[in-house]
This record gives structure tokens, sequence and C-alpha cells, in this order.
């Protein structure tokens, strides 16, 4: 080993120990009672011992965020058939009741016809018949009588099948609304085991942040390296060295100032009524108001979208994503680092309903949450 090889090595153990982050045993913190090729062995192997630690921190990382991925795609899909069995409730309760006004009003005519026929007892219609003059007059009578009894079965005939059919919906709106319970029940546990990785990781987290495992290496250095970890998920460093976005639920402030003119889940479009999924909310401004980044992050993307115009992807780390519609006068650009509260755009026009503000999502991975219950003084 050449003579500057050598002192570049013993530079390297004394910053490391002057910075503080990786404590030597005590016995080798006197370097002059040991030999110093020692003290370098040492240092070698506590140095291993730390790479090994990385190595399975960030192993453990990416298999949460592997799992917490897949429990969001169960919880989306999931939603989405929620979504369709809450619809198809809707519509059979609508039509139960729709049912039922026409079956009262059905009974209502029933009971009037039972009431004429017994008012008119066998001696009314022998009566009809025996006083009838000619041929021509009973035929008038016979057809007269014959429709009464038509009309009349007729009635009956509806009313029932309005009962049968009334009693059909009931037993499908039992059984679609136990598919429902069902489901909802699914939905929560996949939120439970959600909620307990997020625990967990954010304990992993945490212990990283005390330790300062990860201060030995720069960032790009240990970008390289977890590729030969077999780590392809970025968002395992994200979660480490940029502030964390999980754990700003009901903290983050609002993206403008305005009232949430349409809520995340189903709502209803146009004049027919059609019932659509919205994966954010729409908060309602005045003109050109401005809009504000809800947390720190990296620009993503800027561009227009059909049926959102031009918008805004803001990239916090971790896999956290939020997303701006409906923007005009945008100030930043892909790429750009933005701090919380930074004015990124101004609130544009939505065409369909003609209404200023803007469109605000927020995902992970891929997956959208209910924003009113991240941002907080939101006007509802």
């Amino acid at each position: 080993m050449s003579m500057i090889a050598f002192q570049e090595i013993k530079l390297q153990i004394l910053l490391i120990l002057v910075i503080g982050i990786f404590i030597l045993p005590q016995k080798n913190l006197g370097a002059s009672r040991l030999p110093e090729q020692e003290v370098l062995i040492n240092s070698k192997e506590f140095l291993e011992k730390k790479k090994w630690q990385q190595h399975r921190v960030l192993k453990s990382l990416s298999k949460i965020n592997e799992k917490i991925q897949q429990v969001l795609k169960e919880k989306t899909d999931l939603s989405n058939r929620g979504f369709v069995l809450r619809t198809n409730v809707g519509n059979l309760v609508a039509e139960i009741g729709d049912l039922e006004k026409r079956k009262n009003q059905k009974k209502d005519q029933v009971s009037l016809d039972l009431k004429q026929m017994r008012q008119m007892q066998a001696g009314a219609y022998q009566h009809i018949l025996l006083n009838s003059y000619s041929s021509a007059q009973l035929n008038r009578n016979l057809h007269y009588l014959n429709a009464i009894l038509i009309r009349n079965y007729q009635r009956f005939r509806d009313y029932d099948e309005l009962v049968n059919e009334l009693n059909h919906k009931r037993a499908h709106l039992v059984k679609e609304s136990g598919r429902l319970k069902k489901l909802t029940q699914a939905f929560d546990k996949r939120e439970n085991i959600l909620r307990n990785e997020i625990v967990v990781k954010n304990r992993i987290l945490n212990g990283i942040k005390r330790s300062q495992l990860f201060v030995e290496q720069r960032i790009e250095d240990l970008k390289k390296r977890t590729q030969s970890m077999g780590i392809t998920d970025e968002g395992v460093l994200d979660s480490i060295t940029r502030p964390n976005f999980a754990i700003q639920q009901g903290k983050l402030p609002p993206p403008a100032i305005g009232r949430v003119a349409r809520h995340f889940g189903p709502y209803h479009s146009g004049e027919k009524q059609i019932t659509l999924n919205s994966k954010g909310i729409f908060l309602e401004t005045h003109s050109g108001a401005t809009v504000k980044a809800v947390f720190s992050g990296v620009v993503s993307y800027v561009g227009a979208v059909p049926g959102l115009d031009q918008i805004l992807v803001l990239d916090h780390g971790d896999h956290y994503f939020t997303v701006y519609g409906q923007l005009e006068d945008v100030k930043v650009r892909p790429g750009d680092e933005v701090a919380q509260s930074q004015i990124i755009a101004r609130s544009g026009l939505e065409k369909f309903k003609k209404l200023n503000g803007i469109y605000f999502e927020i995902r992970h991975f891929s997956e959208p949450y209910n924003p009113t219950e991240w941002v907080r003084g939101l006007t509802l």
C-alpha cells in the first residue's frame, strides 16, 4: 500500500470519527495505543456491518412499499366494486319506491272495483240481462258487462304483477346490500393492513433518522448501490431523504382559497343525472386565484389533459403525488423543486359548469386519496 493511499484512508477514518456518524468501540479511539493496521481492519469491519444494515433496511422498505402498493390496488378494486354496488342499491331503492307508489294506486283501484262489484249483486246483473228489449240491446249489455269484467281482471292481474315485482326487487336489494356489507368489511380490513404497514414503515424511517444510518454515503452513491442490492424502487430512498408526506394527513394547507364545489367519490352529472366517480375535488375560487403547493416536492409533469386543461403534478417522494388541474399561468417547469405554499399557478375556468377554480387530487402510487381527509381548513 502506498503512503499516499494509506494517508487517505487515515483521513477518511478521522472524518468519520469527527462527524460522529459511526462510533467505534472505546478501545479503538485510542488509535495511538493500537497498531494502525488494526484500526483500519476494525474500521473496515464496522463499515461493512453498517453497509449490511443499510442493505437490510432498504430491502425491508422496498418490501413494505410493494405490500402497500398491492393493498392500495386491492382497495381501489374494492372501492370501484363498492361504487357499482352502491349505485345499484340506490337505483333499487328508487325503483322500489316507484313500485310502492304504483302498487298503492292499483290497490286503490282494485278496492274500488271490489266495492262496486259488491254493490252490484247477482240480481243487478240479471236485471241488466233480462230487461234487454232486443238482441242488439242484449249484445250491448253483454259487451258492457264483459268490458267491466275484463277491466277488473286486468287490474287484479296488474296489481298481482306489481306485488311480485316489488317482492323480487326487495329480495334483490337484500342480496345487494349483503354483498355491499361484505365488500365494506373487506375494504376496512385492507384499510387496517395499510395503516399497520405505514406505521411499521414510519418506525423504520424514524429509526433511520435517529441512528443516522444513511449519512455515511452521499445519496447519489446510495442510488447506484441500490441496483446492486436488487432494489429498483426509487421511492425507498425518497422516503429516507425527503420530508415525510405520509404523516401529513389532516395537516396540509389548501391549494387555493375557495369552497369544495365537487367532492371526492360518486356524484351526479348532466341532465340525465349519470353517476360518476371523482378521484379528487373541485375547489371553486375567484377568477385567477393563486394556486399553491400543499407540500414541498419536485415538479414531475406540466401539460394539457382532456377535461382538465392545464395540469401540474408534484412528486413528494415515497410515491406520493398531488395533481392540480384547470390551471392558468403555470409558474414552474418539470424538474423544479418547490417549497410548501409556494405559488405554482393561477386558477382557470371549468368549461362544463363555467366555474372558476381548480381540480385537486392526492395519490399514493396511482391510487387516489380523499383530499378532504388530508387538507385542513377546507370550506365544504
